[in-house]
Formats: C-alpha cells, structure tokens, sequence
C-alpha cells in the first residue's frame, strides 16, 4: 500500500469518529433535555398543589405521606393526598364544578388495576374534600386517580387527577 492509500483509510476511520462521536453527543443532549422537562414538570405539579393548599386554607394530617395529584386532561386543575400509617386517606383537590355527576377517588394497584373506590368528593373549604380509610394493602394500591363519574357502576369513568404514592 502506498502513503496515498494510508492516509485515505486514515481519513475515513477519522471521519466515521467524528460522525459517531457527533451521534452520541446529539442523543446526550436529548436525553437531558427530556429529564429537564420531566422534572420542571413534577416542580410544576408541586407548586400548583402548594398555592391551592395555600389559599383553601385547609391544614393536612401530620405524620402522613403526600402526594400532589397531576392533572390527567392536560388542564390546570391539582389536588392533593394523604395517607396516614392507620389507612386514613384525606384527598384535596380543586377541579371545575360539573353540571352533572361527580368527582370521586379511588385506589387501584400500580398498573390501574383492581379499582377501590374512597367515595364521593364533596364541596369543603374553598375545594372538593373527601376524607375515608380503606382496608386495602398499601404496598399493593399505590396509585390513586380522581374520576368524572356520571354513572354508578363501581367502575372508573374519566380520570382527571393521578398521583402515586
């Protein structure tokens, strides 16, 4: 093989680096900029649900765990959870008045599955309030959904806030 020919294979490796070099840093930037916009997105959910916890003047359980309720239409609406060692679950959430049906919430497996109803949301306190305790295994139900219900077969309709614990 002559110097020409070296060089030239030379090139070639060099420029094949280059250009996977230049892939792996795209996806790398991809990658970051989709956990930036996951996590603005949490820190969005969270302080949505600090202002409306705020201004309904509404005081959670102490020594619970809590969870800030995300909404599942892509609105602005939020809520929040919380749920006590002894199964006591206090649900706050501020979702627009319905001309017919009602809110309710429910305790379902990770996967959506097995749906257990809390009840009925009510009008309390400047948001819709519903405190109730269940039976179920908390490692089991971690997941917990608000309904739009217009029908009442013990079974999830519309889902407009989740949140898992």
């Amino acid at each position: 093989m002559s110097v020409l020919q070296n060089n030239r294979w030379y090139n070639i490796f060099v420029i094949i680096v280059l250009v996977l070099l230049g892939i792996w840093l795209w996806r790398r930037g991809q990658q970051a900029e989709e956990a930036t916009v996951a996590d603005s997105s949490d820190q969005e959910v969270a302080s949505r649900a600090d202002d409306f916890l705020s201004t309904s003047g509404f005081t959670l359980p102490q020594d619970s765990d809590r969870v800030n309720l995300q909404d599942a239409t892509g609105g602005t609406s939020t809520g929040i959870v919380t749920r006590s060692e002894n199964s006591q679950y206090t649900v706050l959430a501020a979702l627009p008045e319905l001309s017919s049906g009602w809110y309710q919430a429910w305790l379902t497996t990770s996967d959506g599955q097995n749906p257990v109803s809390l009840g009925n949301l009510t009008l309390a306190k400047g948001g819709l309030l519903l405190e109730s305790s269940s039976s179920v295994d908390q490692e089991s139900y971690t997941h917990l959904i608000i309904t739009k219900e217009q029908t009442r077969d013990n079974q999830p309709e519309t889902i407009v806030l989740e949140g898992d614990f």
